[in-house]
């Protein structure tokens, strides 16, 4: 094993003839193995959390080249030193010499093309993600074909809080294409006619976020990562939910049986009255006058509040969203004990079990969402005239 790329890939058989000489000078920073098919390169400036310069970023690039020129290579590994990073970013000392916003603007068209170069590669790229990849080596990561994290992998691109600019939209892309969900994922109900296309609304936007919150969609769980997001998603979202449904059906049921109980009361006092100034008015020569009085406000009153107490139970609809809430007690219920079954039987396996459920949850969250605009909307209220 050797760290200089040049030698790596000079030492080819004869019939192997694509292969090129590495241009870029030699330097620590950036360590070229080779074990037989497979050439890995390691970002070596551990006291810097491995930080790119702008040499390391073209050794980087020519070993794409390299790998892709040698058919004796066939996968490419890439990994950082020292265990706290994989790749914590370019080294912003270097923007001192930046002189104008153009230079900003052709540092992120080469960080494009670098970033680019990864995942054009003709052979497997395989990144081996050790604390910290952020920024730069966010970029790196996402360029490759496989990432294997550790659990205490961090990525994020967080250069708005640091450096102040913004991503490239060719980045912006790479990583929506490689966080969010995608649109043939998202189930429109048929009720959404009326409100034009969903994946233009912020309910799109909450089902993305939803199907986020698990992990990254390509993500492979490790037996850590697995219990982390079953008890995130189990114990935290889904039991949270779940309370809210039984205390909000039982409450809804009182109330319900309350403005049920207190309407029928009323037209019963209504019946009452009646039936009492009837009785007086047969029994009676004269009613004393307030006695009239009376009997006829509570005859006119009586009924009139039991009908707006009647129509207020109606409208409000408290009996039908309690059984709504009853039943996603129940849905959700299911979905709890279906996380908690998902068993250590595979990286594939386990992703993809948790990822239906993942998305499951999202839409049977969203669907209820859309079901209140249905009601609030599609059915207001009409004053009489």
């Amino acid at each position: 094993m050797v760290d200089a790329t040049a030698t790596i890939f000079s030492a080819r058989s004869q019939h192997h003839t694509h292969a090129v000489e590495n241009t870029a000078p030699p330097s620590d920073h950036v360590l070229v193995t080779r074990e037989g098919p497979v050439v890995t390169l390691t970002f070596n400036r551990p006291e810097a959390r491995n930080a790119m310069t702008w040499e390391m970023y073209q050794r980087l690039y020519d070993t794409c080249e390299e790998v892709d020129a040698d058919d004796t290579v066939r996968v490419l590994v890439l990994k950082g030193a020292g265990g706290k990073a994989f790749v914590a970013g370019t080294d912003i000392g270097q923007f001192t010499e930046f002189k104008s916003g153009e230079d900003g603007l052709r540092y992120e068209r080469d960080g494009d093309k670098r970033s680019g170069r990864i995942a054009r590669v003709k052979k497997p790229v395989i990144a081996q993600i050790q604390g910290y990849a952020v920024g730069g080596g966010f970029g790196i990561a996402a360029g490759a074909d496989l990432r294997i994290a550790t659990p205490d992998a961090r990525f994020g691109a967080p250069i708005a809080r640091t450096l102040g600019n913004c991503l490239s939209m060719q980045a912006y892309a790479r990583y929506l294409d490689l966080l969010g969900g995608s649109r043939q994922h998202f189930t429109v109900p048929g009720h959404l006619g009326t409100y034009g296309d969903p994946a233009n609304t912020w309910v799109y936007w909450h089902y993305r976020a939803i199907t986020r919150a698990a992990g990254l969609k390509y993500m492979q769980l490790n037996d850590a990562s697995l219990e982390a997001i079953q008890a995130t998603w189990r114990d935290t979202l889904l039991e949270g939910q779940i309370e809210y449904h039984r205390d909000n059906a039982v409450d809804l049921s009182k109330i319900d049986h309350r403005l049920h109980g207190l309407a029928n009361g009323l037209f019963g006092a209504t019946f009452v009255t009646c039936a009492l100034h009837l009785g007086l008015s047969v029994g009676m020569e004269t009613i004393p006058e307030w006695a009239e009085i009376l009997l006829i406000t509570l005859n006119a009153l009586l009924p009139a509040f039991g009908a707006s107490i009647a129509a207020i139970r109606n409208q409000g609809e408290f009996h039908r969203i309690a059984q709504r809430s009853l039943a996603m007690c129940e849905e959700l219920e299911n979905l709890k004990l279906a996380i908690s079954q998902v068993s250590p039987r595979g990286c594939d396996l386990r992703s993809q079990d948790m990822r239906g459920i993942m998305e499951h949850t999202a839409r049977l969250m969203i669907n209820e969402t859309l079901d209140w605009r249905i009601v609030f909307q599609d059915r207001p209220l009409v004053l009489p005239a």
